[in-house]
């Protein structure tokens, strides 16, 4: 993707999680593009990024439609990441870099710490989760992994929103990340894995539990029950 595509791919992306583009928005090429200032190339770009995340569909006639969030999609995306983050983590407890991974939970902590009893800011935990991404994807550096993980979690961004007053959520996810990085850091490859499938089950269970409240859609299998050892 060129850089224009990138950015009106991020610009698009934000807009669509914060929901500026609600489900069911339209999204015309020829409008995007005069709102940004862009030719059609880096709009069409975009947009096909943003199918391929499952945030954007076709429609009839070939005007692209913000996505509601489907249940069936979110179990199958968090099975992908627990398959691959797990064993990502895996990969990295082994790695010399393992030890580096002190100063994440570090930070996770220290967003305890200073929320007290509240939960900490949802946009400072997004920006330490992208600490630990970009350090699990330098030290494993495979992008046959990598990239199908990246374009999951850009999916499940939506969802990530709509936990912002989910106090007790937020502070558990927060606390088994830290958990997480500090088993890797000790170079325990089977108990970060361990606390990597328990919170990515964890946060299917409740991401379930929302889509059921919000459409009271069936959950169609079921969600991640085997676990890593």
């Amino acid at each position: 993707m060129s850089k224009r595509g990138d950015e009106v791919y991020r610009v698009l992306l934000d807009e669509i999680v914060r929901q500026v583009l609600p489900p069911g928005s339209l999204l015309p090429e020829e409008e995007i593009a005069t709102r940004l200032s862009v030719s059609r190339t880096p709009v069409r770009d975009a947009l096909t990024r943003l199918k391929l995340d499952g945030l954007v569909a076709q429609r009839p006639g070939g005007i692209a439609v913000v996505t509601a969030i489907d249940t069936e999609r979110t179990i199958e995306i968090f099975q992908l990441i627990d398959a691959l983050e797990t064993y990502m983590v895996q990969l990295v407890a082994h790695a010399p870099e393992h030890e580096e991974f002190r100063t994440v939970a570090s930070a996770y902590r220290r967003l305890l710490d200073e929320a007290g009893s509240d939960a900490p800011d949802l946009d400072d935990v997004l920006a330490v989760n992208d600490r630990f991404d970009e350090m699990l994807a330098a030290v494993v550096s495979n992008r046959l992994l990598i990239a199908p993980l990246a374009a999951s979690r850009s999916s499940l961004m939506r969802l990530r929103m709509q936990v912002r007053q989910d106090v007790d959520l937020i502070r558990r996810a927060v606390e088994l990340r830290a958990d997480e990085c500090d088993a890797i850091a000790d170079g325990d490859a089977d108990a970060a894995a361990d606390i990597s499938h328990r919170r990515i089950a964890e946060a299917l269970r409740h991401a379930l539990q929302r889509l059921a409240l919000d459409a009271t859609n069936a959950i169609p299998r079921p969600a991640l029950t085997t676990p890593h050892g």
